[in-house]
């Protein structure tokens, strides 16, 4: 065993060991945001605040938790979701569950990528938008125009031949050029990456940083059918089968899409393959709807999250679904009462997120490429 396997198993084995002495301290019935230590990361001191129809958010989840333990008391998670699988690789095991749900298609189709693209004339370092306005005034439309141009042909011819190189790489060059990341062009060259191999994917986790995940779902986009899968833990114990789990779709794609995914869930697995003795990080080309959503929709909604976008395009609000800060609650509330009630809201969370995150990247792109559905 090498050693950056036996840090990893040293720095497990001590983890899990707290973390088991800690849910088994209280059996009794669970207090909303106790003081155990998993409870001090930042998230749970400063609850997201959300108006519900009736009463606070803290009341409406008590409810809500109050209401699973009831309902599924006695029954297995087998039974709730039949269709899960026992998932094992390596020896280690985790929960999956697959589902096909329908999704609203919509991408830009190759040609219509290198259109966008090419009249971008601003992807020309010294080009604003105001001397864009006159290049194409003077008859200079696209990039390819340009390659005539005395003083911009030979940055135009480099962005050019781009187009003869893999898509990933043209992605991860154009956005070195473009002066926003958020910037349409980068989106645009989303639709010249194989329908096959795109992946959206979504997390929950106990906390901000330095501790499990408890499920990962990724979803496959195919005809108008988005593909989710979902690996979960039935004790934070199976994280390294989920890791592997998420591990196979990810090697097998060329484009990640996630949801402030640059930002928390990518380094969150990062640090959680690293925990586990998995010599993995993302190297991936990696599309963060979050910052083309913000481009798209800041000026015209009260925020840019994720519900709050969902709701915008959707028109629909999640009915019996769990505040991100209390998913931790929720999962520790199953471990101790052996009840799987709690996991219910937390798998369909992810389920939606992840459908949701594969119909955004739609719709952006009908906003901005005119692509139909």
């Amino acid at each position: 065993m090498g050693l950056f396997s036996r840090l990893a198993e040293l720095w497990k084995s001590k983890d899990e060991k707290n973390y088991d002495a800690e849910v088994k301290k209280d059996i009794g019935t669970p207090k909303l945001l106790e003081a155990d230590p998993i409870y001090q990361d930042p998230i749970f001191s400063n609850p997201r605040p959300a108006v519900f129809s009736h009463g606070n958010e803290e009341e409406q989840t008590k409810h809500l938790l109050q209401k699973l333990l009831d309902k599924y008391k006695g029954t297995t998670l087998e039974q709730i979701f039949p269709q899960g699988l026992l998932h094992v690789i390596d020896g280690e095991s985790c929960f999956h569950i697959q589902s096909e749900n329908q999704g609203l298609f919509a991408r830009p189709c190759g040609e219509l990528c290198r259109d966008y693209v090419m009249s971008n004339l601003k992807l020309i370092r010294g080009i604003g938008p105001h001397y864009e306005m006159k290049l194409k005034t003077e008859g200079y439309n696209t990039l390819s125009d340009l390659i005539e141009h005395s003083r911009y042909g030979s940055s135009a011819q480099e962005i050019v031949s781009l187009f003869d190189e893999d898509p990933c790489d043209m992605v991860d060059c154009v956005s070195g050029l473009v002066q926003s990341a958020s910037d349409p062009s980068v989106l645009a060259l989303s639709g010249l990456i194989d329908e096959k191999d795109l992946l959206f994917m979504d997390i929950e986790t106990l906390g901000l940083a330095g501790v499990p995940l408890i499920l990962i779902g990724v979803g496959e986009m195919s005809e108008g059918i988005i593909t989710v899968n979902q690996y979960l833990l039935r004790d934070i114990k199976e994280e390294y089968a989920a890791l592997q789990s998420y591990l196979i779709h990810l090697r097998s794609k060329k484009a990640l899409f996630t949801y402030n995914g640059k930002s928390f869930d990518v380094p969150f697995i990062d640090g959680r393959f690293a925990y586990n003795g998995i010599p993995e990080a993302h190297d991936i080309t990696h599309f963060d709807l979050m910052h083309f959503c913000r481009r798209r929709w800041k000026d015209s909604l009260p925020d840019c999250k994720l519900k709050t976008i969902e709701a915008h395009l959707v028109g629909a609000e999640r009915d019996d679904d769990v505040p991100g800060a209390y998913v931790p609650h929720f999962y520790d509330t199953y471990l101790r009462e052996g009840n799987p009630g709690p996991l219910v809201p937390i798998i369909e969370h992810n389920r939606l997120d992840v459908v949701h995150l594969a119909n955004i990247y739609s719709y952006l792109c009908k906003e901005w490429f005119n692509v139909k559905s």
